[in-house]
């Protein structure tokens, strides 16, 4: 009872903030992929697609509409964590595995907002217990799960791929499972996920692989820093996204879980830590080539919340005191992050720049600005297509414009993105006009050279000065608008970078 009024608590607290908070550029991508249903996209799996698609159809263009299966899927999650801590150390480690993981900012942001880690972690935990209840209980119905939850968490994320070199590493090290590895249930079970993950795969071939060549691309981008600056920075932004002590103390219980797997400890044991170790070290691995995401090694620490608990909960006073601090600290900084307000009325301020919630601010601000002079270059009868410089710039003008026009992404330097398959759709074509939104002014060397593809381009003397009211006195963000007119198609300027 105790674990269930917690989770409900906080899917009203997750709730709570899908309606306050501001939509990040990012969802606003997602929602347009959501506008064109398909199995695939360029970035990633359709899966958050889907889901946003359902939410739309349930409360509409809103983002509560948006972010309400999110909130669902991260209470799916907290029972899945409550589940196998219970299930490691009783119900006590079960609500203490809840409180640790959703007290962090990873897990606060992933509670509501509309991105493809929300899923991923619903069917990287689903993997986890379905995985203990098949080689404990050996039920084939536990391995069709597990194949299902693993072909979902591919049309989620692809760092999916993972789990299958985690299961093998926790059946290889534990000996009451290695007799697993000569059975046909594992591999039955990866079987079904590829079978449900194939339409995805069917979309990748008629697209040229797309979504692979992203991928690959990202896994080997160049960086300017060296390669030990970004396994530090990869280091210290899962410190931050954990919080330190968390941090700490899930490393902790990764040698230990492992430890204990090899000792008298159930099969929970050793697959807590080979569903981590891997993961942390793929990224680890990337992040000594290209630059890595604070993000993206998120399941590297789903099944550790439940062992660190799990441990604590058989521990001493000691140990309670420090996991104890360690959740105190997390729930505070992630206060400080959701409430802003509430955190400048305190007294405490942080520089602007190091705010990564002021990239959700402006949306209506902006969309008034574009639409004022949209329908001022409408005047005269001629369609006028909108457009943004970036991705992220083009998503949020179809969110936040009144009509939820089609947009256009152009491509001057752009990497390339959805919108190379989606530009069509904006009614931009020869000899059209466009209002543009970008981040630079006209004067800037790294302006998009709009004059390229247009015949004339004036720029509109007022810049955007984007505010965050109530937390910082200046702008966040300055953004500039271009009446573009005469469009003039050049293939040697609008080629999309890889990316």
């Amino acid at each position: 009872m105790r674990a269930t009024l917690l989770i409900l608590a906080l899917a009203c607290a997750h709730l709570a903030l899908a309606v306050h908070v501001p939509l990040a550029p990012d969802e606003c991508y997602y929602w347009e992929w959501s506008r064109r249903p398909a199995l695939g996209y360029y970035d990633q799996g359709p899966m958050i697609a889907w889901l946003i698609a359902l939410g739309r159809a349930l409360l509409g263009d809103t983002p509560l509409g948006l972010r309400l299966p999110s909130v669902v899927a991260a209470a799916l999650s907290n029972l899945l964590v409550y589940s196998i801590a219970r299930r490691m150390a009783g119900p006590g480690a079960g609500r203490l595995a809840v409180l640790m993981l959703s007290a962090t900012p990873l897990a606060m942001a992933g509670g509501f907002m509309a991105t493809y880690d929300v899923p991923l972690a619903l069917c990287w935990l689903g993997c986890i217990w379905f995985s203990m209840r098949a080689v404990e209980g050996g039920q084939r119905r536990h391995w069709a799960a597990l194949g299902v939850c693993f072909g979902l968490g591919m049309l989620s994320k692809h760092t999916m791929a993972l789990y299958p070199l985690c299961l093998l590493g926790a059946l290889a090290s534990w000996r009451p499972g290695r007799s697993w590895l000569t059975r046909p249930e594992p591999y039955l079970a990866l079987a079904l996920g590829l079978a449900v993950y194939a339409p995805n795969l069917v979309w990748q071939q008629g697209h040229n692989w797309a979504t692979v060549r992203h991928l690959a691309h990202l896994s080997g981008a160049v960086s300017d820093s060296t390669a030990v600056r970004r396994i530090g920075d990869l280091l210290g932004s899962q410190a931050g996204v954990i919080t330190p002590l968390l941090f700490l103390g899930l490393l902790w219980a990764s040698v230990r879980a492992g430890g204990k797997g090899r000792s008298a400890g159930g099969f929970a044991w050793p697959l807590a830590a080979a569903a981590s170790w891997p993961v942390l070290a793929f990224f680890v691995l990337m992040a000594a080539r290209s630059k890595v995401q604070a993000n993206w090694p998120l399941c590297a620490w789903l099944s550790l919340a439940p062992a660190y608990a799990a441990l604590v909960a058989r521990s001493g006073g000691r140990a309670r005191g420090f996991a104890a601090a360690a959740v105190a600290m997390a729930g505070a900084l992630s206060l400080l992050i959701a409430l802003p307000r509430q955190r400048v009325q305190a007294g405490i301020r942080i520089p602007w720049k190091w705010d990564q919630t002021r990239k959700m601010q402006g949306g209506p601000q902006i969309a008034a600005a574009i639409q004022a002079v949209r329908r001022d270059m409408e005047r005269g009868g001629r369609h006028v297509a909108v457009a943004g410089t970036t991705y992220d710039a083009a998503a949020r003008l179809a969110f936040y414009l009144p009509d939820k026009p089609r947009t256009v992404c152009l491509f001057l330097g752009t990497r390339i993105n959805a919108y190379v398959d989606w530009n069509a759709e904006g009614g931009l074509k020869p000899g059209g006009d466009a209002v543009v939104l970008d981040g630079l002014p006209s004067w800037d060397p790294n302006h998009p050279k709009l004059q390229r593809i247009f015949r004339r381009v004036e720029a509109v003397r007022e810049p955007i000065r984007v505010l965050y009211k109530g937390v910082y006195p200046d702008p966040v963000d300055t953004l500039y608008i271009y009446r573009c007119y005469g469009y003039r198609p050049d293939p040697r300027y609008e080629t999309p970078t890889s990316g």
